[in-house]
């Protein structure tokens, strides 16, 4: 808390100059009718509204580590470490996550810890805890929402002009590979990076003019070329995925972690205003 105190105090003390050169320049940052509208006084707001949202936050964060000691909360290596392979899975290019973590490990690992003590801190204070028959229940009220739908992984090439669609096109029905052909002629570079590859998508998130397209062909056939906003695109069908039923005991786990995350939000700021209710808090003007 002492860093924070010091940090508001760098923060204050540069602000003062700040004005202070403002103050000097006392230049106009808008007229409204003729009125002016100082630099000073913009400077002067901003601080104002920066300081109050943040040393708010701030308090609120510190009457939640109260509670947690209050608590007792304590949170492991074991759960920042599987918390932190969530966060890796959660990444596509694996290369940004090792950057970070090269850079950030200690950083990445106190903002997990941080949020797992909240969070744990919010589920205790608040009594949060479902059952299997909850669980059940809301499975069973909202299965359609768990089915999986059909899905199908498409390729694509997508290039600027007609001209370069038609040439495309040609160069597909003479034999030409579709992945490589995307990744010679393809405008976009994570179309050429990769071959044209998009990986499963539901045909409800393409677009009308792409979802008929595609709904004529057959695995490894393609489309002719499809005029899109900014281009045209070639699209082959690679492969479909049958609808699947969703099984409860497959996700029951994290429908279960779903359910008392949706309720930690919920309660985060009940908790934070009954904190704030029984505390004395002082803001030094």
């Amino acid at each position: 808390m002492k860093k924070a105190l010091l940090s508001f105090l760098t923060i204050a003390i540069l602000s003062a100059f700040s004005s202070a050169a403002f103050a000097q320049n006392n230049t106009i940052a808008a007229m409204v009718n003729g009125e002016k509208i100082l630099k000073t006084e913009v400077s002067q707001r901003i601080w104002i509204n920066h300081f109050e949202k943040t040393i708010n936050t701030m308090i609120d964060e510190t009457l939640l580590l109260q509670e947690a000691k209050n608590l007792k909360i304590k949170v492991s290596k074991k759960e920042i470490d599987k918390r932190l392979k969530e966060v890796k899975a959660a990444y596509t290019n694996k290369k940004d996550f090792e950057a970070i973590m090269a850079n950030m490990k200690k950083e990445v690992r106190e903002k997990i810890e941080y949020e797992l003590r909240i969070k744990k801190t919010i589920i205790k204070a608040k009594k949060i805890s479902f059952t299997n028959k909850n669980v059940k229940k809301v499975f069973t009220e909202n299965k359609k929402n768990f089915d999986k739908p059909e899905e199908i992984r498409l390729r694509q090439i997508f290039v600027n002009s007609e001209k370069d669609a038609q040439d495309a096109h040609l160069a597909l029905e003479a034999g030409a590979d579709f992945a490589k052909l995307s990744s010679l002629k393809s405008t976009q570079e994570n179309l050429k990076k990769n071959g044209g590859d998009l990986g499963y998508v539901s045909k409800s998130m393409l677009v009308k003019e792409i979802s008929e397209a595609i709904s004529l062909l057959k695995k490894g056939q393609y489309t002719k070329p499809i005029k899109i906003a900014d281009g045209y695109t070639l699209l082959k069908l690679e492969d479909i995925k049958k609808p699947e039923a969703a099984n409860f005991n497959k996700i029951k786990a994290q429908l279960k972690e779903s359910m008392i995350n949706q309720s930690v939000m919920k309660n985060l700021p009940i908790l934070i205003k009954e904190l704030r209710g029984k505390s004395k808090i002082e803001i030094m003007k």
